[in-house]
């Protein structure tokens, strides 16, 4: 009987053993992009989407810590140049200092949604036009007529024509008078009133992700950067949270293991090449490479280069990149934002290379 129970334990533990195997072999051989050509995403490791649970007064904005994240996300919207007045063309265009773009939608559902149509009064006169009519569409956003008006607006502002060429993607004067109109005192109004919604959203997921990692540190300005860029600049967490994290780190015994880890999903996304689309490689390549050797070199140097939080965050990087299916319409294929999307969440973690700097950049 003890012979039979022995024989069953030891089953047991080989069936476990074969399975975390199988899960750790599945998380480190995920391709670069880690979604199909159809857009699939991965599934969740657990497979649940978990929300965060909200207590009273997550929201409350510290001005201090708002003013950096704002900083650092400026900083990464539009390099050294002015993020309130940004227009170019990724997603076909995409216009001030969160990117509200025509690709997803946002620059209707979004900004021209809370833009009134005294708002647009204040833009050059030769815009205004163009403007309305996609304010129409943000107001009847059902409407297929209306929607097809605001098609021709955004094709005609993304096509050249005779003495007014096409600058990064848009036309030349029309990119002029966004730029103006963006930077008047009525749209940075719209603008940071969009921005402190999202900045509400960031401090309640910071305090919740204090509670739920057990810390008890207050919150700080890398992690409320952290999930304003995230919300920024991928659209939430898709069912990720600390316990998906958790899952991931229990397979990797130390921190230099997880990073090595990380680094060559990194790495090997240099590999990918999309030969029937205009862009065939991910986006970011040249600061994600240098980024996997920085990692790389501060960790070998000092296994506590980098504190658990820092690592958590990383991972939490990983797995939001493996999930980014966005291809940039038409110009790109599913997945090709992937690389950026880690190396964003990465230099907010760990410092590192971005916009193409010469040398490593740390925000904290």
């Amino acid at each position: 009987m003890k012979f039979k129970k022995l024989l069953l334990f030891l089953l047991v533990l080989f069936t476990n053993i074969i399975v975390n195997h199988q899960t750790v072999t599945a998380q480190q051989m995920l391709p670069c992009p880690a979604v199909d050509a159809q857009g699939t995403r991965p599934r969740l490791n657990p497979i649940q989407s978990v929300s965060p649970q909200e207590q009273a007064g997550d929201r409350d904005i510290d001005d201090n810590i708002a003013r950096k994240a704002i900083e650092v996300i400026g900083f990464f919207e539009a390099g050294g140049g002015d993020p309130w007045a940004n227009v170019n063309n990724t997603d076909t265009i995409s216009i001030g200092f969160m990117q509200w773009n025509w690709g997803t939608r946002s620059i209707i559902t979004t900004l021209f949604r809370k833009t009134s149509r005294q708002d647009i009064e204040s833009a050059p006169s030769e815009l205004q036009s163009d403007l309305r009519r996609l304010k129409d569409y943000s107001d009847n956003f059902n409407s297929s007529d209306k929607a097809q008006i605001a098609s021709s607006v955004i094709s005609g502002w993304t096509r050249a024509v005779p003495n007014d060429v096409l600058v990064n993607g848009i036309r030349r004067s029309v990119r002029n008078n966004l730029t103006t109109w963006l930077n008047t005192a009525a749209m940075k109004s719209v603008q940071l009133r969009l921005m402190n919604r999202e900045l509400g959203k960031a401090f309640f997921y910071a305090r919740a992700w204090r509670r739920d990692t057990k810390s008890q540190k207050p919150i700080d300005a890398r992690l409320v950067t952290y999930f304003f860029d995230l919300l920024t600049f991928n659209g939430g967490m898709q069912g990720l949270w600390t316990q998906h994290v958790r899952q991931f780190r229990s397979n990797y015994p130390t921190r230099k293991a997880t990073i090595e880890t990380v680094t060559n999903w990194l790495a090997s996304c240099d590999e990918f090449y999309s030969p029937n689309t205009q862009f065939h490689r991910l986006y970011n390549l040249r600061d994600a490479l240098k980024n996997v050797t920085y990692w790389r070199e501060k960790i070998a140097e000092n296994e506590n280069a980098f504190d658990d939080e820092q690592i958590d965050l990383l991972v939490l990087g990983l797995l939001r990149a493996q999930l980014s299916n966005g291809s940039d319409k038409p110009r790109g294929f599913p997945g090709i934002f992937q690389a950026d999307v880690l190396t964003r969440r990465g230099v907010i973690a760990l410092g590192g290379y971005a916009r193409g700097s010469e040398r490593p950049i740390t925000f904290f």
